[in-house]
């Protein structure tokens, strides 16, 4: 029997150009492992055996449940690399979707937490994985039948923690699978941080549900135009009745600036969370097909053991069923592309009530009235005048007619005048005026913020006179927004920011306006956040103020939006 150090070699479980795997028994504890070994050809290349063997150092270094645990490594006496992996029963991501097409919807979400679990620790540890594509997910089955993710392939790791082992790249080498790399990773492997981990997340959550990547890539120079600003593909077009936040989710995850993305593994898990509880499985016709989009590189394992539903806690296996090497498909070992698709039998929807029209009560039996005697002529009042509009708001009569500007103190400081804000939209609208107001080289700061317009475009009725304004227009949806501006308002600036395209009509001759384009280049995809700190749109405003190097004055946000009203009221 052929032997490998002290391992006695059962079989080959896969093999590739970068080397093999092999069933293995250790000769003294009798334990059964995985043996990677890397190719004699790769061992002389200079960084293949550090990267190779640091491997088992980050996955040891980690230490989670739901990374691949890596028991022994080292160099055979012929010079051969070989780590000894825990041998799992299963199949990886990749593999699961081009068998059996998209996971159920609470799968996919469910499977993707225990992906961010893991992360976090790697993170955590100050480990960026670099790789992370569905064929280095590993699903085994937990001890309640459902699918146990592991992740896998740790040899191109970056530490970014002070005293261990530096990257082992070099500026400019890309290393990672394109298709699920984010666009700074694209242009320069050595720059990018834990952000990168998350793109990738978001690029395999969007798979998981779909089948499909969010680009529809068909060569590797199509891929490199995401680095352009190119948008992906988003969630809805696929799955129309996705839930908002789960569209939204992706979206952010997506976003080409790592500053808009969430902030660590933990945030991107509690929203996950919070739109899983808009989850629905429901029955569901195949989605719109956006064509075949090729996958990152692959490896086949053999057969594959039957999928199983969902997920959570796992023991070491102890099958006796053939096994499969988590890291065969690990991106060591490449061979193809695959390309996915498949019909969706899940469906997720928006957790709202449907309204039940009551029956109408029986009608009581007629009543006849007795004959009353004739009443005098009733006495006409007269029509009271109508009521004068809210002071600070001008709102005109006539929706149509401009705006005009409450008066105030001439020399007035932009300070002592409030702000008065208004929205016509289809619910609560909030706002935010900061605890102290500070106003620099007498410009004022205004966001505006929507998810959306109402009938395709915004109205702004602008009547504040108190000094120059900076307006920064946000929304997450293609927006027209259409400026009326009382008489002695000047607008210095307009930004136009958010996800799709956005332009705006009425402003002031002079108004320099500076659109970011689509994706909002470096803004957050929407400035209206149901949840996320003390006040919706902190984050849009935060990169208002470092843009335009001016202190916030207002901010005012609403969901589905028709007008927004800005103003002034006398101090």
């Amino acid at each position: 029997m052929r032997r490998i150090d002290r391992y006695e070699i059962e079989g080959q479980l896969g093999q590739g150009g970068f080397g093999e795997v092999l069933r293995a028994r250790h000769t003294v504890l009798g334990t059964r492992v995985a043996l990677k070994l890397l190719a004699p050809q790769h061992s002389a290349t200079p960084g293949m055996v550090e990267r190779f063997l640091r491997e088992a150092q980050l996955a040891a270094a980690i230490g989670n449940p739901h990374i691949v645990g890596i028991t022994d490594a080292g160099v055979t006496s012929e010079g051969q690399p070989f780590l000894a992996m825990e041998l799992l029963d299963g199949e990886d991501l990749e593999q699961r979707i081009s068998r059996a097409g998209p996971l159920p919807p609470a799968e996919a979400i469910d499977v993707t937490l225990q992906i961010l679990e893991a992360l976090g620790a790697a993170h955590a540890a100050g480990i960026v994985h670099r790789d992370m594509k569905p064929a280095n997910v590993f699903l085994v089955r937990g001890p309640d039948g459902r699918p146990f993710a592991k992740l896998l392939d740790f040899g191109i790791s970056k530490v970014t923690e002070p005293g261990k082992v530096s990257s082992l790249t070099k500026t400019g080498v890309m290393l990672g699978t394109p298709a699920y790399m984010a666009p700074e990773q694209l242009q320069d492997t050595r720059s990018v941080d834990h952000r990168a981990d998350l793109y990738a997340v978001a690029a395999i959550l969007f798979e998981t549900l779909t089948g499909q990547l969010p680009y529809a890539s068909e060569s590797f120079a199509d891929l490199m135009a995401r680095v352009q600003g190119r948008e992906p593909v988003r969630l809805d077009r696929v799955l129309p009745q996705a839930p908002r936040a789960l569209v939204e989710l992706i979206d952010r995850g997506l976003m080409p600036d790592p500053r808009a993305r969430f902030r660590d593994a933990s945030e991107m898990a509690d929203a996950l969370r919070r739109a899983g509880g808009a989850v629905t499985p429901t029955e569901l016709g195949p989605a719109p097909s956006t064509g075949p989009v090729a996958a990152g590189p692959s490896v086949a394992t053999g057969p594959v053991t039957p999928s199983v539903p969902e997920t959570r806690a796992v023991p070491a296996p102890s099958s006796a069923a053939p096994l499969w090497l988590a890291g065969v498909a690990a991106g060591l070992f490449l061979v193809g592309a695959c390309v996915v698709g498949g019909a969706i039998a899940y469906s997720l929807i928006d957790d709202e009530p449907t309204a039940v029209a009551a029956p109408a009560p029986p009608s009581p039996p007629p009543v006849v009235a007795p004959v009353a005697p004739v009443a005098p002529p009733p006495v006409v009042a007269p029509t009271p005048a109508p009521s004068p509009p809210p002071v600070g708001l001008p709102q005109p009569v006539d929706p149509n007619a401009p705006p005009v500007a409450t008066p105030i103190p001439e020399g007035a400081e932009p300070c002592d005048v409030p702000v008065v804000h208004d929205a016509q939209c289809d619910r609560g609208w909030n706002r935010h005026l900061p605890e102290r107001c500070e106003v620099r080289r007498d410009r004022e700061l205004h966001v505006l913020a929507a998810y959306e317009p109402q009938g395709g475009s915004i109205t702004v009725d602008v009547s504040r006179t108190v000094a120059p304004l900076v307006l920064v227009l946000h929304a997450y949806a293609t927006t027209r927004w259409e400026l009326r501006v009382a008489e002695g308002v000047e607008i210095e600036e307009i930004i136009l920011a958010g996800y799709d395209r956005h332009e705006v009509v009425g402003a002031p001759p002079g108004t320099r306006v500076t659109n970011r384009g689509p994706r909002g280049g470096g803004y957050p995809i929407m400035a209206w956040e149901w949840e996320g700190g003390s006040w919706s749109g902190e984050r849009a405003a935060e990169v208002a103020e470092r843009e335009t190097r001016l202190p916030l004055r207002s901010w005012i946000g609403c969901y589905e939006v028709g007008r927004f009203t800005l103003g002034q009221s006398t101090p």
